[in-house]
């Protein structure tokens, strides 16, 4: 989710701008993002505070030579958080070889 006044409006992309104009070299290789959708009461909730959430913009995110790994990461119990065990698969599943898989 954005945070009013301070990400108003950014996608992923733009929020990785913002950490390369303040890091150099480049450091960011692997970009993690959720392509799951908002409940609508939960989104009326977040947007009656001024937050929205953030855009997954995957051809920008490419263009800018991250590699981008998208998942269901919503954990929804009257606040948005990231469901942990499905980020830590997301991230195995990806960074683990395969022959080590159990």
């Amino acid at each position: 989710m954005t945070q009013p006044g301070e990400t108003t409006n950014y996608s992923v992309a733009e929020h990785l701008r913002a950490i390369q104009n303040h890091v150099k070299p480049r450091i960011v290789d692997y970009v993690v993002a959720n392509r799951q959708k908002v409940s609508a009461p939960l989104a009326r909730r977040y947007r009656k505070q001024g937050a929205t959430p953030v855009t997954a913009d995957v051809n920008a995110l490419h263009l800018m030579g991250v590699k981008v790994l998208l998942g269901n990461l919503l954990d929804e119990h009257g606040k948005l958080r990231h469901h942990s065990a499905r980020l830590a698969q997301l991230l195995l599943d990806e960074f683990l070889p395969q022959t080590s898989k159990r």
